[in-house]
Protein backbone atom coordinates (compact mmCIF):
# COMPACT_ATOMS: atom_id res chain seq x y z
CA UNK A 1 0.00 0.00 0.00
CA UNK A 2 0.84 3.82 -0.32
CA UNK A 3 2.84 5.62 2.65
CA UNK A 4 0.63 8.73 2.69
CA UNK A 5 2.17 9.36 6.02
CA UNK A 6 4.25 12.68 4.64
CA UNK A 7 3.00 16.05 6.04
CA UNK A 8 3.47 19.25 3.87
CA UNK A 9 6.31 20.58 5.89
CA UNK A 10 8.25 17.98 4.98
CA UNK A 11 7.32 18.34 1.37
CA UNK A 12 8.57 22.10 1.38
CA UNK A 13 11.48 21.04 3.05
CA UNK A 14 12.41 18.48 0.19
CA UNK A 15 11.16 20.85 -2.87
CA UNK A 16 13.55 23.45 -1.41
CA UNK A 17 16.75 20.84 -1.15
CA UNK A 18 16.02 20.70 -4.66
CA UNK A 19 16.38 24.11 -5.33
CA UNK A 20 19.29 24.39 -3.42
CA UNK A 21 20.76 21.86 -5.27
CA UNK A 22 19.72 21.73 -8.60
CA UNK A 23 17.72 18.73 -8.68
CA UNK A 24 14.26 18.95 -10.51
CA UNK A 25 11.74 17.64 -8.03
CA UNK A 26 9.54 15.16 -10.11
CA UNK A 27 5.96 14.45 -8.96
CA UNK A 28 4.68 10.78 -9.98
CA UNK A 29 1.85 9.00 -9.54
CA UNK A 30 2.08 8.86 -5.51
CA UNK A 31 4.76 11.76 -4.17
CA UNK A 32 5.64 9.78 -1.60
CA UNK A 33 5.94 6.26 -3.06
CA UNK A 34 6.04 3.23 -0.51
CA UNK A 35 9.71 2.95 -0.04
CA UNK A 36 9.82 6.37 1.08
CA UNK A 37 11.74 7.73 -1.71
CA UNK A 38 10.97 11.09 -3.86
CA UNK A 39 12.07 11.20 -7.48
CA UNK A 40 14.41 13.62 -9.00
CA UNK A 41 16.16 14.64 -11.83
CA UNK A 42 19.61 16.10 -12.93
CA UNK A 43 20.39 17.60 -16.00
CA UNK A 44 17.28 17.92 -16.89
CA UNK A 45 15.00 21.22 -17.79
CA UNK A 46 11.90 21.93 -17.03
CA UNK A 47 9.21 23.42 -20.07
CA UNK A 48 5.87 24.28 -19.45
CA UNK A 49 3.12 24.40 -22.41
CA UNK A 50 0.32 26.14 -23.40
CA UNK A 51 0.92 28.90 -20.80
CA UNK A 52 0.13 26.58 -17.84
CA UNK A 53 1.65 25.54 -14.83
CA UNK A 54 -0.23 22.23 -14.72
CA UNK A 55 1.41 21.19 -18.06
CA UNK A 56 4.99 20.14 -17.06
CA UNK A 57 7.76 18.07 -19.50
CA UNK A 58 11.22 17.24 -18.50
CA UNK A 59 13.44 17.65 -21.44
CA UNK A 60 17.15 15.81 -20.49
CA UNK A 61 18.78 14.64 -17.75
CA UNK A 62 18.48 11.65 -15.88
CA UNK A 63 16.34 9.97 -13.16
CA UNK A 64 17.35 8.81 -9.41
CA UNK A 65 16.16 9.50 -6.32
CA UNK A 66 16.39 11.33 -2.85
CA UNK A 67 15.31 10.03 0.60
CA UNK A 68 13.40 11.43 3.31
CA UNK A 69 16.30 13.04 4.70
CA UNK A 70 17.26 14.98 1.21
CA UNK A 71 20.49 12.14 0.46
CA UNK A 72 20.59 10.64 -2.73
CA UNK A 73 19.69 7.24 -2.46
CA UNK A 74 19.43 5.83 -5.99
CA UNK A 75 21.87 7.73 -8.39
CA UNK A 76 20.35 9.80 -11.44
CA UNK A 77 21.37 7.38 -13.73
CA UNK A 78 18.11 5.97 -15.13
CA UNK A 79 16.06 7.41 -18.39
CA UNK A 80 12.53 7.92 -16.87
CA UNK A 81 11.00 9.11 -13.60
CA UNK A 82 11.15 5.64 -10.49
CA UNK A 83 8.48 5.26 -7.92
CA UNK A 84 8.19 2.20 -5.82
CA UNK A 85 4.63 0.58 -5.38
CA UNK A 86 6.01 -1.69 -2.96
CA UNK A 87 8.85 -1.36 0.09
CA UNK A 88 11.40 -3.85 -2.53
CA UNK A 89 11.49 -3.52 -6.14
CA UNK A 90 10.73 -1.54 -9.27
CA UNK A 91 10.26 -1.32 -12.76
CA UNK A 92 13.33 1.45 -14.17
CA UNK A 93 14.73 2.00 -17.86
CA UNK A 94 18.70 2.07 -18.03
CA UNK A 95 20.15 2.78 -21.59
CA UNK A 96 16.87 2.12 -23.30
CA UNK A 97 16.13 -1.48 -21.25
CA UNK A 98 13.41 -2.43 -18.75
CA UNK A 99 15.87 -3.31 -15.73
CA UNK A 100 14.28 -4.18 -11.72
CA UNK A 101 16.08 -2.08 -9.54
CA UNK A 102 15.78 -2.37 -5.47
CA UNK A 103 15.64 0.84 -3.02
CA UNK A 104 19.45 1.71 -3.97
CA UNK A 105 19.49 1.44 -7.34
CA UNK A 106 20.60 -1.99 -7.93
CA UNK A 107 19.62 -4.61 -10.10
CA UNK A 108 17.32 -6.65 -7.79
CA UNK A 109 17.35 -9.64 -10.19
CA UNK A 110 18.02 -10.33 -13.61
CA UNK A 111 15.33 -8.92 -16.61
CA UNK A 112 14.38 -12.56 -18.86
CA UNK A 113 11.40 -11.20 -20.29
CA UNK A 114 9.91 -10.11 -24.13
CA UNK A 115 8.06 -7.37 -22.07
CA UNK A 116 7.71 -5.89 -18.40
CA UNK A 117 5.08 -4.03 -16.86
CA UNK A 118 5.19 -1.77 -14.44
CA UNK A 119 4.66 -3.09 -10.91
CA UNK A 120 1.21 -2.51 -9.44
CA UNK A 121 1.69 -3.22 -5.67
CA UNK A 122 4.12 -6.47 -5.19
CA UNK A 123 2.97 -7.88 -8.64
CA UNK A 124 4.53 -7.40 -12.16
CA UNK A 125 3.44 -9.11 -15.82
CA UNK A 126 5.83 -9.91 -17.52
CA UNK A 127 5.59 -11.55 -21.21
CA UNK A 128 8.19 -14.37 -22.55
CA UNK A 129 7.31 -15.87 -26.37
CA UNK A 130 3.58 -14.18 -26.40
CA UNK A 131 2.66 -15.91 -22.71
CA UNK A 132 2.00 -13.95 -19.82
CA UNK A 133 2.80 -14.65 -16.06
CA UNK A 134 2.41 -12.69 -13.07
CA UNK A 135 6.17 -12.09 -10.74
CA UNK A 136 6.46 -11.12 -7.53
CA UNK A 137 8.90 -8.21 -5.54
CA UNK A 138 11.73 -10.79 -5.82
CA UNK A 139 11.34 -12.17 -8.72
CA UNK A 140 9.41 -15.28 -8.52
CA UNK A 141 6.76 -16.76 -10.29
CA UNK A 142 3.24 -16.74 -8.94
CA UNK A 143 0.97 -17.70 -11.44
CA UNK A 144 1.37 -20.09 -14.18
CA UNK A 145 1.29 -18.27 -18.14
CA UNK A 146 -1.44 -17.39 -20.09
CA UNK A 147 -2.70 -15.65 -22.79
CA UNK A 148 -3.45 -12.55 -21.22
CA UNK A 149 -3.07 -11.51 -17.42
CA UNK A 150 -4.17 -7.65 -16.19
CA UNK A 151 -3.99 -6.95 -12.60
CA UNK A 152 -6.94 -5.33 -10.79
CA UNK A 153 -6.88 -3.81 -7.88
CA UNK A 154 -7.65 -0.94 -5.45
CA UNK A 155 -4.91 1.37 -3.56
CA UNK A 156 -7.41 2.05 -0.95
CA UNK A 157 -8.80 -1.23 -0.61
CA UNK A 158 -7.52 -4.78 0.15
CA UNK A 159 -7.61 -7.34 -2.13
CA UNK A 160 -5.70 -8.24 -5.62
CA UNK A 161 -7.01 -10.49 -8.46
CA UNK A 162 -5.50 -11.14 -11.61
CA UNK A 163 -8.03 -11.23 -14.66
CA UNK A 164 -6.73 -13.98 -17.10
CA UNK A 165 -7.54 -15.31 -20.61
CA UNK A 166 -7.48 -18.90 -21.96
CA UNK A 167 -7.46 -19.90 -24.97
CA UNK A 168 -10.69 -18.64 -25.58
CA UNK A 169 -12.21 -17.06 -22.84
CA UNK A 170 -11.67 -15.09 -19.84
CA UNK A 171 -11.83 -15.96 -15.94
CA UNK A 172 -10.80 -14.85 -12.82
CA UNK A 173 -7.40 -16.44 -10.26
CA UNK A 174 -6.22 -15.08 -6.79
CA UNK A 175 -2.62 -14.63 -5.84
CA UNK A 176 -2.23 -18.43 -5.17
CA UNK A 177 -3.12 -18.75 -9.08
CA UNK A 178 -6.44 -20.30 -7.56
CA UNK A 179 -9.90 -19.82 -9.69
CA UNK A 180 -12.83 -17.43 -8.43
CA UNK A 181 -14.07 -17.11 -12.07
CA UNK A 182 -14.41 -20.03 -13.80
CA UNK A 183 -13.21 -19.60 -18.02
CA UNK A 184 -16.30 -18.56 -19.03
CA UNK A 185 -16.69 -15.15 -20.25
CA UNK A 186 -16.37 -13.29 -23.03
CA UNK A 187 -14.90 -10.43 -21.79
CA UNK A 188 -14.11 -9.36 -17.91
CA UNK A 189 -13.44 -5.45 -17.12
CA UNK A 190 -12.44 -4.54 -13.35
CA UNK A 191 -13.31 -1.04 -12.45
CA UNK A 192 -12.57 -0.69 -8.60
CA UNK A 193 -14.32 -2.63 -6.71
CA UNK A 194 -16.43 -4.51 -8.85
CA UNK A 195 -15.63 -6.83 -11.87
CA UNK A 196 -17.93 -6.64 -14.80
CA UNK A 197 -18.35 -9.83 -16.96
CA UNK A 198 -19.58 -10.10 -20.40
CA UNK A 199 -21.05 -13.62 -21.21
CA UNK A 200 -23.26 -13.48 -24.60
CA UNK A 201 -25.05 -10.32 -25.18
CA UNK A 202 -25.81 -9.77 -20.88
CA UNK A 203 -23.27 -8.45 -18.21
CA UNK A 204 -22.76 -9.82 -14.80
CA UNK A 205 -21.41 -8.07 -11.96
CA UNK A 206 -19.06 -9.67 -9.49
CA UNK A 207 -17.13 -8.19 -6.31
CA UNK A 208 -13.32 -9.52 -6.25
CA UNK A 209 -13.70 -12.48 -4.06
CA UNK A 210 -16.45 -13.22 -6.82
CA UNK A 211 -19.09 -13.16 -5.22
CA UNK A 212 -22.24 -13.35 -8.06
CA UNK A 213 -23.90 -9.21 -7.00
CA UNK A 214 -26.04 -9.16 -10.57
CA UNK A 215 -26.43 -11.89 -13.22
CA UNK A 216 -27.51 -11.56 -17.43
CA UNK A 217 -28.22 -7.72 -15.83
CA UNK A 218 -28.60 -5.55 -19.11
CA UNK A 219 -27.07 -4.84 -22.13
CA UNK A 220 -23.49 -3.14 -20.44
CA UNK A 221 -23.17 -1.91 -16.50
CA UNK A 222 -20.17 -0.75 -15.23
CA UNK A 223 -18.88 1.89 -11.88
CA UNK A 224 -20.89 4.91 -11.91
CA UNK A 225 -20.87 8.28 -9.60
CA UNK A 226 -21.96 8.91 -5.69
CA UNK A 227 -25.13 10.32 -5.41
CA UNK A 228 -25.52 12.64 -2.58
CA UNK A 229 -28.80 13.31 -1.73
CA UNK A 230 -30.71 15.61 1.07
CA UNK A 231 -27.51 15.93 2.94
CA UNK A 232 -27.81 11.90 3.56
CA UNK A 233 -24.70 9.89 3.20
CA UNK A 234 -23.71 9.19 -0.66
CA UNK A 235 -24.79 5.94 -2.48
CA UNK A 236 -22.35 4.40 -4.79
CA UNK A 237 -24.29 3.33 -8.35
CA UNK A 238 -23.54 1.31 -11.27
CA UNK A 239 -24.28 2.64 -14.68
CA UNK A 240 -26.60 0.57 -16.42
CA UNK A 241 -27.80 0.58 -20.22
CA UNK A 242 -30.45 -1.20 -21.61
CA UNK A 243 -31.87 -0.83 -25.55
CA UNK A 244 -29.65 2.10 -25.80
CA UNK A 245 -30.67 4.03 -22.58
CA UNK A 246 -28.78 4.86 -19.41
CA UNK A 247 -29.53 5.23 -15.86
CA UNK A 248 -28.14 4.57 -12.45
CA UNK A 249 -28.58 1.80 -9.73
CA UNK A 250 -27.23 1.35 -6.57
CA UNK A 251 -25.27 -1.65 -5.60
CA UNK A 252 -28.80 -3.33 -3.99
CA UNK A 253 -30.12 -2.91 -8.36
CA UNK A 254 -32.87 -0.44 -7.22
CA UNK A 255 -32.99 2.24 -10.24
CA UNK A 256 -32.32 6.03 -8.71
CA UNK A 257 -32.79 7.74 -12.01
CA UNK A 258 -34.91 7.66 -14.67
CA UNK A 259 -34.01 6.07 -18.18
CA UNK A 260 -32.04 8.61 -20.71
CA UNK A 261 -30.59 8.63 -24.18
CA UNK A 262 -27.35 10.63 -24.21
CA UNK A 263 -27.36 12.79 -26.60
CA UNK A 264 -24.40 15.11 -25.93
CA UNK A 265 -21.81 15.68 -23.17
CA UNK A 266 -20.19 18.06 -21.37
CA UNK A 267 -17.69 17.62 -18.05
CA UNK A 268 -20.16 16.31 -15.54
CA UNK A 269 -23.30 17.56 -17.32
CA UNK A 270 -25.20 15.72 -20.35
CA UNK A 271 -27.86 16.42 -22.56
CA UNK A 272 -30.38 14.03 -22.74
CA UNK A 273 -33.76 12.59 -24.08
CA UNK A 274 -36.35 11.17 -22.40
CA UNK A 275 -39.55 10.14 -23.57
CA UNK A 276 -38.80 12.12 -26.96
CA UNK A 277 -38.24 15.41 -25.04
CA UNK A 278 -34.66 17.45 -24.40
CA UNK A 279 -33.02 18.43 -21.03
CA UNK A 280 -30.07 18.49 -18.84
CA UNK A 281 -28.43 16.28 -16.00
CA UNK A 282 -26.00 16.87 -13.67
CA UNK A 283 -23.58 13.91 -14.39
CA UNK A 284 -22.23 12.41 -17.18
CA UNK A 285 -22.68 8.43 -16.72
CA UNK A 286 -19.14 8.37 -16.03
CA UNK A 287 -17.49 7.25 -12.67
CA UNK A 288 -16.78 11.02 -11.42
CA UNK A 289 -15.30 12.15 -7.79
CA UNK A 290 -18.13 15.05 -8.21
CA UNK A 291 -20.67 15.70 -5.52
CA UNK A 292 -23.81 14.73 -8.05
CA UNK A 293 -27.50 14.37 -7.08
CA UNK A 294 -29.00 12.62 -10.04
CA UNK A 295 -31.60 15.32 -10.79
CA UNK A 296 -32.71 17.12 -14.06
CA UNK A 297 -31.07 20.50 -14.27
CA UNK A 298 -33.40 21.51 -17.09
CA UNK A 299 -36.58 18.95 -17.29
CA UNK A 300 -36.95 16.90 -19.75
CA UNK A 301 -39.76 18.68 -21.35
CA UNK A 302 -38.49 20.49 -24.56
CA UNK A 303 -38.90 19.08 -28.13
CA UNK A 304 -34.90 20.75 -29.30
CA UNK A 305 -31.86 22.15 -27.81
CA UNK A 306 -29.15 24.49 -29.80
CA UNK A 307 -25.76 25.46 -29.22
CA UNK A 308 -25.58 28.97 -28.75
CA UNK A 309 -21.67 29.60 -28.20
CA UNK A 310 -18.76 27.37 -28.21
CA UNK A 311 -15.28 28.74 -26.93
CA UNK A 312 -12.43 28.44 -24.63
CA UNK A 313 -11.39 30.70 -21.84
CA UNK A 314 -7.68 30.76 -20.67
CA UNK A 315 -7.79 27.62 -17.94
CA UNK A 316 -8.90 25.76 -21.71
CA UNK A 317 -11.84 24.92 -19.98
CA UNK A 318 -14.96 24.74 -22.84
CA UNK A 319 -18.02 26.98 -22.29
CA UNK A 320 -21.18 26.15 -24.32
CA UNK A 321 -25.01 28.27 -24.12
CA UNK A 322 -27.06 25.32 -24.88
CA UNK A 323 -30.63 26.74 -25.63
CA UNK A 324 -33.24 24.44 -24.71
CA UNK A 325 -36.80 25.38 -26.62
CA UNK A 326 -40.26 24.03 -26.79
CA UNK A 327 -43.31 25.00 -29.22
CA UNK A 328 -45.89 27.06 -26.82
CA UNK A 329 -48.90 29.57 -27.68
CA UNK A 330 -47.74 30.68 -31.01
CA UNK A 331 -43.74 31.15 -29.27
CA UNK A 332 -40.63 29.38 -28.81
CA UNK A 333 -40.35 29.36 -24.79
CA UNK A 334 -36.81 28.93 -24.66
CA UNK A 335 -34.56 28.03 -21.48
CA UNK A 336 -30.96 29.13 -21.51
CA UNK A 337 -28.00 27.39 -19.76
CA UNK A 338 -24.43 27.57 -19.58
CA UNK A 339 -22.00 24.69 -18.50
CA UNK A 340 -18.01 24.94 -18.26
CA UNK A 341 -15.85 21.79 -18.28
CA UNK A 342 -14.08 21.77 -15.65
CA UNK A 343 -15.13 24.84 -13.92
CA UNK A 344 -18.48 23.99 -12.74
CA UNK A 345 -22.41 24.73 -14.33
CA UNK A 346 -25.47 26.51 -13.52
CA UNK A 347 -23.22 29.59 -14.25
CA UNK A 348 -26.06 31.49 -16.29
CA UNK A 349 -29.67 30.34 -16.96
CA UNK A 350 -32.95 32.24 -17.67
CA UNK A 351 -36.39 31.18 -18.97
CA UNK A 352 -38.02 33.09 -21.78
CA UNK A 353 -39.96 33.18 -24.76
CA UNK A 354 -39.26 34.62 -28.56
CA UNK A 355 -41.23 34.64 -31.92
CA UNK A 356 -40.35 31.72 -34.10
CA UNK A 357 -38.17 34.10 -36.50
CA UNK A 358 -36.39 35.86 -34.13
CA UNK A 359 -32.33 34.51 -33.96
CA UNK A 360 -31.36 32.94 -31.28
Amino acid sequence: MWNNNIDIQTLQRIEELCDRNNYLYIVVDHEFDSAGLFCINIGGESVYHNDCCYEQEIVGGKYGCINVQGAIQIPAIFDKPIWFSNPNTTVAELNQKRVFINTHGEIAFENVYDNVNDYIQNYCVVEQNYRKRVINEYGHPITREYRDIRICNDYYRPGVAFIVAGESKYGLVDTNDSPVLDFLYDEIAFSSPLLFARRGLKCNVFDMNGRLLFKDAYDSITSGPTLYRNKAKGVPTLIATENGEHFLLDWAGIQQTPKYKVIKRWGIVTVVQRNGKYGLINYNFGPSDQVLDGHEIVPCMYDSYHIKKDQSDWHNMRIKDIVFIKFEGGLLHCFEFETVTGGGWNLLSKDYFRKPDDPL
